[in-house]
């Protein structure tokens, strides 16, 4: 894992939650990706035209366990959570191999949504436990 400051953050407030859960997952996910190296997953759907549009973003950690703006779960119940978003109940979950692909998507709220990614993923990563 890469070295990195300690946070400054003390909780992770409402807005945190709605906006890195439901639009820029993406930008955490890389984000705490850049500072540790862990890979990226995305919940994704085949929908009516072929195409695997993706519903969430997170990162996998070294034991397995999803890391997103909610914190560290394990993987059952992380996919649980997130099988109530499903479109059509036929949801998926794999790495992303192209991190270009993050670029295409979600809302992202500009600079604030990049600035607080980079605080919020420090505090993750330091909530990560390793035993």
């Amino acid at each position: 894992m890469s070295t990195h400051r300690t946070s400054k953050v003390r909780r992770i407030t409402e807005l945190d939650r709605e906006r890195f859960q439901f639009g820029d997952c993406h930008i955490l996910a890389r984000t705490i990706h850049n500072l540790t190296g862990w890979p990226i997953h995305t919940f994704f759907e085949k929908d009516e035209t072929g195409v695997y549009p993706s519903i969430h973003a997170f990162v996998v950690t070294p034991k397995g366990t999803a890391l997103d703006v909610m914190g560290e779960r394990n993987m059952r119940a992380f996919k649980k959570y997130w099988k109530k978003y499903s479109w059509n109940g036929n949801t998926k979950h794999a790495p992303l191999t192209d991190l270009a692909e993050l670029d295409e998507w979600g809302l992202n709220f500009g600079e604030y949504s990049k600035r607080r990614a980079r605080e919020l993923a420090t505090y993750l990563i330091e909530q990560v436990k390793y035993e």
